[in-house]
């Protein structure tokens, strides 16, 4: 809908989740252009998750198991931003978020099963954060980008780990990269940053922060075939995402790819 410099998106979504009532989820959004360069938008809506197959029926093995009796995830999530198109082939974007979760699934280690991960509803819990990203188009050739993350994710359903933060969410994510190419030609690097998080809901113990670097090399070998060679975790940096499950070390791949 549009009314001069102002856009207004309303949107609805309708959840048909077997073993759930059907669920709408409304949401509006509004886009406001102040200039040629800068861009104001802000959204707000509801957001409904089902529990996944995994989620429910993840057979018990030694580290995790499902929970049948796993709710439904509820959501007021609102979020406010802009878009700066600061220079030619430059744009910088802001946004700041909230959301308010209700019954939000969270796997994380069972007491009654002495350690395994099993997922469980958190009966209330708040997400404040804001999200820095840049790209840059500096030549042709050469494109590069940047993002920050900062959120504060907490526990606030009234138990013993109300004020407590969310486990596995780090407060400061990140990263860096750049694509260069040359005719056909592609190179890619990615540094990711991922800060220290809560491996227990308790926050009695924390995972240590990571930061790892990608390399990408595709080259054509003839009109149809490409070469692609990728270097996840170039400097086989040692770390877990969740307490129990480390990160694979530095991995080399070669694969071709023909498109017909």
């Amino acid at each position: 809908i549009g009314l001069g410099r102002l856009q207004v998106i309303p949107g609805v979504r309708l959840d048909l989740a077997q073993g759930f009532a059907a669920e709408l989820s409304p949401k509006v959004g509004l886009v406001y252009r102040f200039s040629d360069t800068l861009i104001g938008r802000a959204n707000v809506g509801r957001s409904f998750r089902a529990p996944t197959l995994n989620d429910l029926y993840w057979p018990e093995d030694g580290f995790s198991l499902g929970n049948p009796g796993l709710g439904p995830e509820r959501a007021l999530t609102a979020d406010v931003g802009a878009t700066w198109h600061a220079a030619p082939g430059l744009e910088v974007e802001a946004t700041a978020f909230t959301h308010r979760v209700s019954d939000l699934i969270a796997w994380q280690p069972d007491i009654v099963t002495v350690g395994k991960w099993s997922p469980t509803n958190i009966g209330k819990a708040r997400v404040n954060g804001i999200e820095l990203g840049s790209s840059w188009q500096a030549s042709e050739r050469l494109t590069a980008r940047a993002n920050l993350t900062y959120q504060d994710a907490r526990d606030r359903g009234g138990a013993a780990t109300d004020g407590k933060r969310l486990i596995a969410r780090p407060e400061w994510i990140g990263g860096v990269g750049a694509t260069y190419r040359a005719g056909k030609a592609t190179a890619a690097v990615e540094v990711r940053y991922t800060g220290p998080r809560p491996a227990d809901a308790d926050n009695s113990t924390y995972l240590g922060a990571a930061m790892v670097t990608d390399l990408r090399l595709a080259v054509p070998v003839s009109e149809r075939v490409t070469a692609v060679l990728h270097l996840a975790n170039l400097f086989d940096a040692r770390y877990e995402m969740q307490a129990g499950y480390p990160i694979p070390g530095r991995t080399i791949t070669l694969r071709l790819t023909e498109q017909w």
